[in-house]
């Protein structure tokens, strides 16, 4: 399945990441790898939105594995900012934030809405 093998490419470039300990390198770091990886698979990155967004096809589970993995990556990321509040508040900033992440990328691959280097994204 190409969107559970895009996927799987992504989360292989987020743990190549080395994590600082510094929130906002971090999530930097992390932000960056995917709007990088967006723009250099723009074709495969927009299928995987498009097909993934249809309620009337099922995911396959290795995909679903796969975002998982993803949001539970970014949920680490992030989780520092959350301590006081407690572990659940950094999966619903996830829940919020990684949608988010994808509609602002998806924007950028669109023609002409948005300048698409990775700089004007971030």
């Amino acid at each position: 399945h190409i969107n559970t093998r895009t996927m799987r490419r992504l989360n292989a470039e987020l743990d190549e990441i080395e994590m600082t300990g510094d929130l906002l390198t971090d999530v930097h770091a992390v932000v960056d790898a995917f709007v990088e990886f967006q723009a250099r698979n723009r074709r495969l990155w927009t299928a995987n939105v498009t097909h993934a967004a249809r309620g009337d096809v099922p995911q396959p589970e290795a995909y679903l594995a796969e975002v998982e993995r993803a949001a539970t990556f970014a949920e680490k990321t992030i989780a520092p900012a959350f301590k006081a509040r407690g572990e659940d508040r950094a999966r619903l900033a996830v829940t919020d934030l990684w949608p988010s992440l994808q509609g602002i990328a998806t924007m950028s691959s669109a023609s002409g809405i948005i300048n698409n280097s990775p700089q004007t994204t971030r």
